[in-house]
């Protein structure tokens, strides 16, 4: 009789283990999907940022391409305009010569 007293107290011990490893258990499930909740969340924050980053370094690269056509146009106006001052120069040196080799 003791033996068996014996026997269904670790039987009962083995049960009140068994129940708490199954909460245990049951617990981690949880939290796993409560930690698989939250990565897919940053995930997709991280996808967002990706995309808003993708999108302002296009419209940085339009911006500077852009500015870069006008400054390009504005020094071909400015070799334009220094070679047209140095043909007129030279043109207005020329006529003051032969306006003072006549004088001579």
């Amino acid at each position: 009789m003791l033996m068996i007293l014996k026997l269904y107290k670790v039987v009962n011990v083995m049960d009140e283990e068994k129940e708490m490893l199954i909460k245990e258990n049951q617990e981690l499930r949880i939290e796993n999907n409560d930690l698989k909740e939250k990565n897919q969340k940053l995930q997709e924050q991280m996808d967002y940022m990706i995309d808003v980053h993708k999108k302002e370094c296009a419209e940085m690269k339009c911006y500077v391409d852009k500015m870069a056509h006008e400054a390009e146009i504005r020094t071909c106006k400015i070799l334009d305009e220094q070679e047209k001052r140095y043909n007129d120069m030279k043109e207005n040196g020329r006529t003051l010569i032969k306006a003072f080799a006549k004088y001579i």
